[in-house]
């Protein structure tokens, strides 16, 4: 039986958009001052807590990039990224 690998060619574009998000927000959150899940040790109800922060954040700021993509397409546009994650996060 042959293994099935999972294809991210069709979806390399939105893989890459989250990657950066996510570093994005963990920027975003240590100059604000909050803790980012690979800060607090692993497992324990204070990771659990920021882990779900963490998410949240990076969902949000997913949302924000769909509600205009070509704001943040291309290398040009990091500052405009993280500038407009960090107002709304």
């Amino acid at each position: 039986m042959e293994e099935q690998k999972e294809d991210f060619s069709s979806t390399g574009g939105e893989w890459t958009m989250v990657r950066i998000i996510e570093a994005c927000v963990s920027v975003i959150r240590r100059a604000q001052g909050k803790k980012n899940p690979d800060e607090v040790q692993f497992g324990t109800p204070e990771w659990h807590q920021v882990a779900d922060e963490f998410v949240r954040d990076v969902y949000r700021g997913r949302v924000i990039c769909c509600e205009n993509p070509r704001a943040f397409r291309g290398a040009k546009n990091t500052r405009l990224t993280h500038t407009r994650l960090h107002l709304k996060l």
